[in-house]
């Protein structure tokens, strides 16, 4: 469960259940900090709420979004990292 305020890091590769894991349902709260970074080619799928509180892509191999998601907070995007796909990202202020 991420919660509001927290910060959730991805590093996990697309082919993996990613590095979030519960016997339950997967939780992400809509407060919470999301860090994409990592090697490999990442994809959130539903594991990155429609609207986060800050969003960070730290990953030169890319991070492939095909959702539209709002940032409340701060989107940053590191020199060298790629956003791929058809997805948009709005600011939600």
């Amino acid at each position: 469960m991420a919660r509001s305020g927290s910060a959730t890091r991805r590093a996990s590769p697309p082919r993996s259940a990613g590095n979030i894991r519960v016997t339950g349902t997967r939780t992400y709260s809509t407060g919470a900090n999301y860090l994409y970074n990592g090697t490999e080619p990442q994809v959130p799928g539903n594991g990155l709420p429609v609207t986060v509180n800050d969003l960070t892509i730290a990953n030169p191999a890319g991070l492939t979004l095909n959702s539209t998601n709002s940032v409340s907070g701060v989107c940053s995007v590191s020199s060298g990292a790629r956003l791929l796909g058809t997805g948009l990202i709005n600011n939600a202020l």
